[in-house]
């Protein structure tokens, strides 16, 4: 992957990066050059817009070019699905409990090696390749809104986020990407109290989503 792979001259990021992830994910180059051109409002110019700046990402991603058009992305996501149920399938019946978060899972800093040990085995099932998993040590206190005082429901936990892929985190929150929001922490309590705990994120987040 290039360094900057949505950076092309004359073209602004945010278009290059949907037309990529279009090509990526479209069934047919059909398919994909008619939603690319939407972008630039369909007709004949539309078209033509679309014909070169695909013609631009090709010349820019020769290695994952002929995997345009061809449905390839939706396989991945498909792939990347069931790593993670792999991951928090094992993890559950082991009692554990794991934040999924992008490509990372936010676990109680006691079961990291654990996690890591499933995550490289769930890696080398899907890809038969050999796989690095990197980790990032974390804390936050999460406050409890229902109460008067400020008591945590976590208390100063530590946490870690264990990322898939080669150690670099990439916009949305891979390994090693610093530390969490607050709110978003991995010291979670053992069994079943962990559900309890991440519905309360969860429903907080929602509030404010619509506070926003």
């Amino acid at each position: 992957m290039p360094p900057e792979p949505f950076i092309l001259d004359g073209w602004p990021r945010k278009v290059v990066k949907a037309a990529f992830y279009t090509l990526l994910n479209a069934e047919t180059p059909t398919a994909a050059r008619r939603a690319i051109a939407e972008l630039f409002g369909r007709g004949r110019e539309g078209y033509a817009k679309a014909g070169k700046l695909i013609a631009e990402i090709e010349r820019k991603h020769p290695a994952v070019a002929n995997q345009f058009g061809t449905g390839a992305g939706l396989r991945l996501m498909r792939k990347d699905s069931e790593i993670t149920e792999y991951i928090l399938g094992k993890l559950l019946r082991g009692g554990h409990f794991a934040l999924p978060i992008h490509d990372s899972y936010r676990v109680p800093r006691q079961i990291a090696d654990r996690t890591r040990a499933i995550m490289d085995e769930a890696l080398a099932k899907a890809t038969r390749k050999p796989t690095r998993v990197s980790m990032a040590i974390s804390s936050a206190q999460v406050t409890d809104k229902t109460a008067k005082n400020t008591t945590s429901l976590l208390q100063n936990g530590l946490g870690l986020e264990l990322g898939l892929g080669g150690g670099g985190g990439g916009g949305g929150g891979g390994g090693g990407g610093g530390a969490p929001p607050p709110g978003w922490v991995a010291w979670l309590p053992p069994g079943p109290a962990s559900l309890g705990v991440l519905s309360y994120l969860y429903a907080s987040a929602s509030e404010l989503d619509r506070a926003a």
